[in-house]
């Protein structure tokens, strides 16, 4: 069975700014990206000092979710053998406005046995 892999733009676009987009393809051979605005709906009881609680739209639902993130789909992409190291993109990332904590470079590298 064929996996179906889910992205929003984030990845698209931090993977766009280190010239490295077509890597997302490489380790996953269907991407699909689906954009629906639609305001939230929030139940009328409040929980956790005050937050609104969200309630699910009927019909609509999500079973069975895997989630990885960008660096997450650079460490499958170094153990799948697509490329040699995690390390390069890391610093290409650091480049640019990306968010990437010291915890989370080191668990990247960690993860992809280059540390």
């Amino acid at each position: 069975m064929s996996k179906v892999v889910i992205s929003d733009t984030s990845c698209f676009i931090i993977l766009s700014k280190i010239n490295e987009l077509e890597l997302l393809h490489k380790v996953y051979e269907n991407i699909l990206t689906k954009i629906t605005i639609r305001p939230p709906v929030f139940s009328a009881r409040r929980a956790n000092g005050g937050n609104a609680t969200a309630k699910f739209r009927v019909n609509q639902w999500l079973l069975n979710l895997k989630f990885i993130g960008t660096i997450g789909l650079i460490i499958k992409a170094k153990l799948d053998g697509v490329i040699p190291s995690v390390k390069p993109l890391l610093q290409k990332i650091k480049l640019t406005n990306f968010r990437l904590s010291t915890d989370l470079e080191q668990y990247a590298l960690k993860e992809a046995k280059e540390l």
